[in-house]
């Protein structure tokens, strides 16, 4: 930690960390010398006793970050292959229903309510639910 302070000094002074220690050590101590706001020379003492290390945290858990796992969403191949309408759930030969824009969508048909909670423009439909999307019965 000593000589991270005396690298750091020597980084913003321009100079080595020899010279450093030859300008700012006085016995165990490291004294900075500076100007206050009125312009009296003042002095800093830095590493006075060294770093004491610090006692471990009674509450050591606080920090602890919950084990998350995220599942991806599943593809449009992988919703298509598994052949089940996500809107009836009747297992078949399935169709993509495909919505331009979500933003069109007003959340009037199960459908659309559907596809606005999936954030997903597009919906795996059977056969029959895409006849009712497509004549507009919802």
């Amino acid at each position: 930690m000593e000589y991270s302070m005396y690298h750091t000094i020597a980084a913003k002074t321009n100079s080595s960390i020899s010279k450093v220690i030859d300008k700012y050590k006085k016995g165990n101590d490291i004294i900075v010398p500076y100007h206050d706001a009125k312009g009296k020379l003042r002095y800093r003492v830095f590493y006075n006793e060294g770093f004491k290390r610090k006692l471990p945290s009674s509450f050591a858990d606080v920090d602890n970050i919950p084990y998350i796992i995220t599942v991806p969403q599943p593809t449009l191949v992988e919703r298509l292959k598994s052949e089940v309408c996500e809107l009836c759930g009747k297992v078949g030969p399935v169709v993509m229903h495909h919505a331009r824009n979500l933003n069109h969508l007003k959340g009037d048909t199960e459908w659309e309510k559907l596809m606005l909670a999936k954030h997903r423009k597009t919906l795996v439909v059977c056969t029959s639910c895409n006849a009712k999307i497509q004549s507009h019965a919802g």
